[in-house]
């Protein structure tokens, strides 16, 4: 853990976790998507009339988000009740103001277009909202669907990521599907060569057959899905 820590601390060391960021997600050797979720919080009267979200007080409403991108959608059977889904530029626009997919309990509060702000200022602009009921796998934290009526999708962005621990919390949630196995063994070897992370991965095939009982909430693909643990040796 101290490893770790002396990694996030180092401003000097973002340069690493960003080469270890494009080595994993922009490598044409491999898909990837993260499923790393945290929550902001809005002081904003449309948000205040969702019923199901939680409101610490009379102005504030929290929201979880997950951070999503194209294999995100392509992975997970995500379907729109009324918008469009992210395009290339979401994923990689230097704009001030952020796109975002809603669940559907939004719909109803807010359309699309619409605008809004948290607490620190940044804006979000709606593109889009979920059916009723989506849901994704969370695989290896919970092995649990976690459902996203109140949750907000945000494009992936590097962008965005302005610090060492927006790298590290992006990548440590990181799912890979690649052509080959050997391509697991290169991310790691990577990571350890930059002196970031010791890594160790695993198949979740068999995580996802004994958490999806029901079928028909198969995860669209029959490739070999890893998932990349930090082990902080």
């Amino acid at each position: 853990q101290a490893q770790i820590d002396q990694l996030l601390s180092d401003e000097s060391r973002i340069e690493d976790l960003q080469s270890l960021y494009t080595y994993m997600f922009n490598n044409t050797a491999n898909n990837a998507f993260t499923l790393y979720s945290s929550y902001l919080s809005f002081n904003d009267h449309n948000l205040q009339q969702v019923p199901t979200l939680a409101h610490p007080d009379s102005r504030t409403s929290n929201v979880r988000y997950l951070y999503v991108n194209e294999y995100f959608f392509k992975y997970f059977d995500m379907d729109l009740a009324e918008g469009h889904y992210f395009n290339h530029e979401d994923y990689t626009s230097n704009s001030e103001i952020i796109p975002v997919i809603l669940g559907y309990n939004y719909k109803d509060i807010l359309n699309i277009s619409d605008t809004f702000e948290d607490i620190s200022g940044t804006t979000y602009k709606v593109a889009g909202f979920l059916k009723d009921n989506m849901n994704y796998i969370d695989i290896m934290a919970t092995r649990e669907f976690i459902n996203l009526n109140n949750m907000m999708l945000i494009p992936l962005n590097e962008n965005k990521l302005v610090s060492n621990t927006d790298y590290d919390a992006v990548i440590n949630r990181a799912y890979i599907i690649p052509e080959a196995e050997s391509v697991l063994a290169d991310i790691v070897n990577y990571a350890a060569d930059l002196n970031t992370y010791s890594f160790a991965y695993k198949s979740m095939n068999e995580q996802i057959e004994y958490v999806i009982m029901d079928k028909e909430k198969w995860i669209q693909t029959q490739l070999f899905l890893a998932v990349l643990v930090a082990l902080f040796t």
